[in-house]
C-alpha cells in the first residue's frame, strides 16, 4: 500500500500540471494500492478548482471524484486518536512547517504500518514514522 500527498493527486487529475507526466507514469508503474486522507481530498478539491477558475471549478472536481469512486484511491477513516497524533506531529515539525494534511498522512502511516509515499514534497524526507524510522519515498 502506498499513501497518497496532494501533491502528485493534482498532478495526476491536472493535465497542465508540471509534475502531470511523472505522476502518472509513476502512479501506472506502481501498481499498488493507493490511500489518502480526507485533509489531503480537501487540499485537492481546493488547488483544483482554484486552478480551473469559477466556470470550470465542478467539471476538475468532478475528476476527482470519479478517481475516489472509482476506487483508484481508498480513503483512510480519521480517528481521535489519529487527530492528536496529527497534533503532535504538527507541534514536533513546527519548524518546517507540517500542515495538517501531512500530519494526517503521517499519522495514518504510523498506525497502518505503511512506509510508502508517493509525495512531491520534499518535506517528507525530514519526517519519521515514530520519531525513527523514514519514509520509502515515490519517486525517489
Amino acid at each position: 500500500m502506498t499513501l497518497l500527498d496532494a501533491g502528485p493527486f493534482i498532478g495526476l487529475l491536472d493535465q497542465r500540471d508540471e509534475s502531470h507526466a511523472l505522476c502518472r507514469a509513476v502512479f501506472r508503474n506502481l501498481n499498488d494500492t493507493f490511500l489518502t486522507t480526507q485533509p489531503v481530498l480537501t487540499e485537492v478539491f481546493h488547488f483544483l478548482g482554484q486552478r480551473a477558475g469559477k466556470r470550470n471549478a465542478a467539471r476538475a472536481q468532478e475528476r476527482l471524484w470519479e478517481f475516489v469512486n472509482e476506487g483508484l484511491v481508498n480513503v483512510a477513516a480519521g480517528s481521535d486518536e489519529g487527530l492528536r497524533r496529527a497534533a503532535v506531529l504538527m507541534r514536533t515539525y513546527s519548524d518546517l512547517p507540517m500542515d495538517f494534511a501531512d500530519a494526517t498522512i503521517v499519522a495514518v502511516a504510523e498506525e497502518l504500518r505503511i512506509a510508502r509515499v508517493f509525495t512531491l514534497d520534499r518535506h517528507f524526507r525530514a519526517y519519521r514514522l515514530h520519531g525513527r524510522r523514514a519514509f520509502e519515498i515515490v519517486p525517489g
